[in-house]
């Protein structure tokens, strides 16, 4: 690659003005949906209105390099970090292919140096949920200090069809639960795997999903990310946004018993990639059936049908993921003062993310913290 003094990076606040080389450089497959030129323009006029945006373009003789979309949280300390903050799973810049196969860390020193002339007083660059690899080659942010997330990926490959994926864990009880299940339904009415297409489905759809996430969320005694009006924006406006170029920004798979929503999981649809973004289920009458379990084994046989290739279960430690998913990636916290007076802020969020790390990834210590909150709020 050329002398990293070459590498002009410019600043911009607008993504329209880069709309055609965004789309251009995440035509190369290098990067997920939480940095599609669509999702992110959505989320920085919705989900983050408040906030300023900081968009970091790259370009080496001419030729488009990256693009790094970034906002800057005011407060204390200030906090530059991705757009969608803790909605985006998986983070990462936009790279060119030939960008990745040849960057060096003076590269990314210039990035953050282009970060911090943008960025006064006490501040943070604070970017979570990194892949270690993009496109097959290593994550260039990745050159800066960094340490493992407590967010990990689950995925499974659905090429080789849904037997493979079933007996990835406890086959025989996934099939047998399943049989239940589809008796049960067939009693209570019927059911089916429902996509919502229309603005009044997709309303219904949201309803729903909000209700079953303020009835969990106050159960375990934490805080309702979904309540703001800014993110139920965010997430209609992802919905009703049109299919292009393979790419559905949102799209809900809603499991209907008896003609009523018991379980559902929006995903992101990225070609024959297809990302969970978020599920929930209703506790009623079907709920010690495990809608989510039913829900998830239809939605696999679908996409399966549909020709997809592949299918990650979002972010977080559960035990229906591992029982599901053959292969997982723990992704990377990048954190970095970008003053010399944040250096011992940057140091306390890392102690205090390492640990929280440590909880949520144990399959003895997060289930304990979860049955504490609950007892805390009085459910347990």
């Amino acid at each position: 690659m050329a002398n990293p003094a070459d590498l002009k990076i410019s600043v911009h606040s607008k993504p329209g003005d880069l709309e055609s080389t965004w789309r251009a450089l995440q035509a190369e497959g290098t990067s997920c949906i939480y940095q599609d030129f669509d999702w992110v323009s959505i989320a920085y006029r919705t989900q983050e209105k408040a906030h300023k945006p900081l968009i970091l373009y790259g370009e080496l003789s001419g030729k488009p390099q990256f693009i790094v979309p970034l906002v800057i949280e005011e407060g204390f300390p200030k906090t530059v970090r991705w757009p969608g903050n803790t909605h985006s799973n998986i983070c990462s810049g936009i790279f060119s292919v030939e960008y990745l196969q040849t960057h060096t860390h003076a590269h990314t020193q210039k990035i953050v140096a282009a970060i911090r002339n943008e960025v006064s007083g006490v501040a943070v660059l604070n970017l979570r949920n990194q892949l270690p690899t993009l496109g097959g080659h290593p994550n260039p942010l990745l050159t800066l200090p960094n340490q493992p997330s407590m967010s990990i990926m689950y995925d499974m490959d659905l090429r080789g069809g849904l037997d493979p994926i079933l007996d990835a864990g406890n086959g025989k009880r996934k099939r047998k639960l399943f049989r239940r299940q589809v008796r049960v339904a067939t009693e209570m009415g019927g059911h089916e795997l429902v996509i919502p297409k229309t603005d009044e489905e997709i309303r219904a759809c949201l309803d729903d999903f909000y209700e079953q996430k303020t009835q969990r969320f106050s159960e375990l005694g934490v805080k309702d990310v979904f309540a703001p009006a800014e993110t139920r924006e965010f997430l209609y406006e992802l919905a009703t946004a049109p299919k292009r170029d393979g790419i559905k920004l949102l799209d809900f798979f809603e499991l209907k018993v008896g003609g009523k929503t018991r379980a559902l999981y929006g995903c992101a649809i990225y070609g024959d990639y297809c990302q969970a973004w978020v599920n929930s289920v209703t506790y009623d009458d079907f709920a010690d059936l495990s809608p989510g379990e039913m829900v998830l084994y239809m939605m696999i046989e679908r996409l399966i049908e549909d020709g997809f290739s592949r299918f990650d279960l979002g972010v977080g430690t559960e035990r229906y993921k591992k029982s599901w998913c053959k292969t997982s990636v723990n992704l990377v916290d990048v954190m970095l003062p970008l003053s010399a007076s944040a250096w011992p802020i940057v140091a306390s969020i890392k102690s205090k993310a390492a640990v929280k790390a440590k909880i949520r990834n144990s399959e003895t210590l997060w289930p304990k913290v979860k049955k504490l909150r609950q007892r805390l709020v009085g459910n347990g």
